[in-house]
């Protein structure tokens, strides 16, 4: 059936019957003619364009995507528009406006074509009034534009649409551009863009530029004093090298006064402040006297929470919760819970430890570890030495003197390889401190065991 409204419609436009061919297609079930629609419309709008357009918007099931290039032929043979300069004719304007029109009825029926989006961007940006473009582009979809954003601004900078560019600018995070922009058409607009980002240094240095742009166009003293109770941010001393010479002080009397208020007031938090850290420190000083003082007792039936052999057999360690491990025992449950590269070091420093031990002048080797175990107790040398029951006798102050010197440095050394090897190994309870906490995912036993125990228990 199609082929004779086909050739109904051929007749009519052969004979120029526009009016005709178009009341014809209007009068048929969209879906029955559709493509012939398509087929004609770039000849029926050239001549009926009104008559196109409203039959267009009463078929709502023609595809706007598809009517795109009939829209084309018609704007660009009645109005120029294609690469001219916007004519602000009646007869331009009303050719733009019916496309439009229809462009925007499109989109409202939901058309998501960026096609659609972007033409019709293109006709608004050649459109005298620059509200409706302004309009269009703060409109988004789910928070996006569905037009090119570059190609946005690429139209509005051909076709001086200054108000429009400064928009685009601030959706594209150019907030820079877009004050820079503004100031050239309305400082308000300016001010609204400055306001915009989130963090307070750039918004700073966008209400900089307004000052800047504000006294250089010669504007009064108020009006820059306006803009920094307006900023928040901008303070009498940011704005001040944009002044001239000969600009009177007395312009500026109170908000220099204001300006030097605040920094005594800061002033005065900092001496405060500081008083506080001064306090603060004298507390940890003397915290840490306390701990040179501080002391452990052992009792003689206590025993390593590893082996279960008492404690004072050996070199062992003794945390302030109250468990003692042997340094060996404790060095080999560590391994468990180290890496590689710790493992690694662990290693190399005991083995530094020995070569030490073997360098130490007998007098002092024996009771040298047991002491050292007690490193958090923060012994003085002289303490120390009381302590030390290797000294006794004329002999061994002899000898101690004759090694002082290596005795020291061999100390100051072995004091440093036992420092990293108890930062690694004992730097907190291995029953109280972290490794208890990530070992709550270790089972008790491996599979193998437990097969090994299952299999222990069949009958």
């Amino acid at each position: 059936m199609s082929w004779y409204y086909e050739k109904v419609i051929t007749y009519h436009v052969d004979r120029g019957e526009y009016g005709a061919a178009i009341e014809l297609l209007r009068s048929v079930e969209t879906s029955k003619v559709e493509e012939l629609w398509y087929k004609y419309s770039p000849e029926l709008i050239i001549h009926k364009p009104k008559e196109v357009y409203e039959a267009w918007l009463e078929a709502a099931t023609l595809n706007p995507t598809r009517l795109i290039p009939s829209i084309v032929r018609h704007v660009h043979q009645k109005s120029g528009v294609g690469g001219n300069p916007t004519s602000n004719t009646t007869k331009n304007r009303s050719v733009l406006d019916m496309a439009i029109r229809f462009l925007k009825f499109a989109i409202k029926q939901g058309n998501r074509d960026p096609t659609i989006h972007n033409y019709l961007l293109f006709l608004l940006a050649k459109h005298p009034d620059e509200r409706l473009l302004i309009s269009f582009l703060r409109k988004k979809h789910n928070g996006k534009h569905l037009f090119d954003i570059a190609f946005a601004l690429r139209l509005c900078t051909q076709n001086e649409k200054n108000r429009a560019c400064i928009y685009i600018y601030s959706a594209m995070g150019l907030y820079q551009d877009a004050v820079e922009k503004a100031l050239q058409v309305d400082v308000k607009i300016a001010k609204e863009m400055a306001s915009m980002p989130e963090d307070d240094e750039t918004r700073k240095k966008l209400w900089t530029l307004i000052a800047k742009h504000t006294i250089d166009a010669g504007g009064e003293i108020k009006d820059a004093m306006n803009i920094l109770k307006e900023s928040g941010l901008l303070k009498i001393e940011d704005i001040l090298p944009f002044f001239p010479d000969f600009v009177l002080i007395n312009d500026f009397k109170k908000e220099i006064c204001e300006s030097l208020e605040v920094y005594n007031d800061r002033i005065e938090q900092l001496k405060e402040e500081m008083q506080d850290y001064t306090q603060s420190a004298e507390l940890i000083r003397a915290d840490m006297q306390k701990l040179r003082k501080r002391c452990a007792v052992v009792s003689g039936n206590q025993r390593c929470e590893l082996t279960g052999q008492n404690i004072l057999g050996k070199e062992f360690y003794l945390f302030p919760c109250s468990h003692a491990f042997h340094a060996g025992a404790l060095r080999q449950e560590m391994q468990k819970h180290l890496n590689s590269f710790q493992r690694q070091t662990v290693k190399q420093l005991i083995q530094k430890l020995n070569e030490l031990s073997t360098e130490m002048p007998t007098s002092t080797n024996f009771f040298q570890r047991p002491l050292a175990a007690f490193s958090f107790l923060n012994l003085s040398s002289s303490e120390k030495e009381v302590m030390t029951p290797g000294a006794e006798g004329g002999s061994a102050a002899t000898a101690k003197a004759k090694n002082a010197a290596k005795e020291q440095s061999i100390a100051q050394e072995r004091e440093m390889v036992q420092q990293k090897l108890d930062e690694i190994i004992a730097s907190e309870c291995i029953f109280c401190g972290e490794v208890m906490i990530k070992s709550i995912h270790t089972p008790f036993i491996t599979p193998e065991d437990e097969a090994n125990e299952g299999s222990e228990w069949t009958i």
